[in-house]
């Protein structure tokens, strides 16, 4: 799915998941980490079309891309900050970046792409400080503890791994389900 949506947030959300399932599991599950990497590199390196890396060269070398969208992106993280320093207590309100970013220099019309920005410039630091939170008490509930059985110590470590990649991956992507001007409304 990753190499059909060309997301790279996605790659590096997976790749950070992947670093908490090894860090997890490296001892007892050596052979099985191997194993599943080495065939991991084989279907890359067989099944995977060169556009794909040249789009996943991007995240590290954005000069890359044509029409870049890691610039547009840029502009409008450069307009979410401006807006967040005129607006820092309630923000602008939910959903209001998009059409207020032209008056700070983005393209307008499209949404933040970074979840911590659109929660800081929709609803301002009233938003965040509890959202914030939400995430830190969520991480610490996830906690492992010695008298977990095993099944429910893989359950713990599966949801830190997903919410290690949701923490990556939301400094990419939108919490706003309606990217651009004249989405249909469902």
């Amino acid at each position: 799915m990753l190499v059909l949506s060309g997301s790279r947030g996605g790659i590096l959300g997976f790749l950070g998941a992947s670093m908490v399932l090894i860090y997890y599991y490296t001892i007892g599950k050596m052979k099985q980490i191997i194993l599943l990497s080495f065939a991991i590199l084989i279907i890359a390196y067989l099944f995977i079309p060169d556009k794909f890396w040249t789009r996943v060269s991007t995240i590290t070398n954005p000069e890359a891309e044509e029409g870049s969208s890691i610039e547009t992106r840029i502009d409008n993280y450069k307009a979410a900050l401006k807006m967040f320093v005129d607006y820092p207590i309630a923000g602008v309100g939910l959903y209001n970046f998009k059409y207020k970013s032209k008056d700070y220099g983005a393209s307008g019309g499209k949404v933040v792409h970074n979840t911590y920005l659109e929660i800081l410039t929709g609803g301002g630091l009233l938003s965040f400080i509890p959202f914030i939170a939400i995430l830190m008490n969520s991480w610490n509930k996830l906690r492992l503890r010695q008298r977990y059985n095993k099944q429910w110590r893989d359950f713990f470590i599966c949801l830190k791994a997903s919410f290690i990649s949701l923490l990556i991956t939301s400094f990419f992507i939108s919490a706003d389900h309606k990217k651009y001007y004249g989405s249909c409304w469902l």
